[in-house]
């Protein structure tokens, strides 16, 4: 098996499952970038979980800054990546990328977030014309709008009160840039260099219906070469779904 994005916190832990794993950085860097992190997070549970994350990291197997796929080597029975395929810089490349590893009759498993229940809550949702305008594009690197959406227009992240259907408003029309400029600045150097360097932000935003007709639709249309075979909805007070591509046999 190969797990997508594990960061510090893989899903699939060695040596329970016989697994590798792919990151845009390897060990020593996700180190570095935990402990960045932890000086500006305002959340103790945050630096908590970041600092576990630390002790228990794990060697990655295979990595690549631009998230390219074709420099992993093997092909799989299955491929997993939790909240990781929002991340792509090109959703198109990205779901081929996996159709090549993995084996005839390979499943692709995907959790996902659910925009409606987390802090996405106020992106636009992608369309299939997004998808493709990327792919056309040879996208490798996110574009500064998607930067600046992805930090001015965050909310809360508390599934529970998204489902009470609480969901606060977006940094850009509350207090939280008036209250930290220094914030502000920093968001606007990250677009800035977002133009010749990978930044990490959420690029593709779907519910699980949105996430069913987009991918028919790039399917259907020959943009990737394997279908949804099943998509399991968000349960009550979660801020995730969960989808399964299939290779054909």
């Amino acid at each position: 098996m190969l797990e997508i994005g594990p960061f510090l916190n893989p899903c699939l832990r060695r040596p329970a499952y016989s697994v590798k794993y792919f990151d845009i950085l390897n060990k020593e860097q996700m180190v570095a970038r935990a402990r960045k992190i932890i000086t500006y997070s305002e959340e103790e549970e945050n630096r908590k979980h970041l600092l576990a994350g630390i002790e228990a990291a794990q060697e990655i197997d295979f990595n690549h800054p631009a998230g390219d796929l074709s420099s992993v080597s093997g092909r799989f029975r299955n491929v997993f990546s939790c909240h990781s395929i929002e991340h792509q810089v090109d959703l198109i490349r990205h779901l081929n990328g996996v159709f090549d590893l993995l084996e005839p009759g390979g499943r692709y498993y995907v959790i996902a977030p659910d925009k409606r229940y987390c802090f996405d809550h106020f992106h636009p949702e992608t369309r299939f014309i997004d998808a493709v305008a990327a792919y056309i594009e040879g996208r490798q690197f996110h574009p500064p709008g998607k930067v600046l959406e992805h930090t001015m227009n965050l909310t809360h992240n508390d599934p529970a009160r998204h489902w009470a259907g609480d969901h606060g408003s977006r940094r850009i029309d509350n207090e939280f840039f008036t209250e930290r400029p220094g914030v502000f600045e920093n968001v606007l150097e990250q677009a800035r260099l977002a133009m010749g360097q990978y930044i990490d932000v959420h690029s593709w935003i779907f519910t699980p219906a949105s996430f069913r007709v987009v991918m028919r639709q790039l399917f259907e249309r020959g943009f990737i070469k394997m279908p949804v075979a099943r998509i399991y909805p968000t349960l009550w007070n979660s801020m995730e779904f969960y989808a399964v591509f299939e290779k054909p046999a």
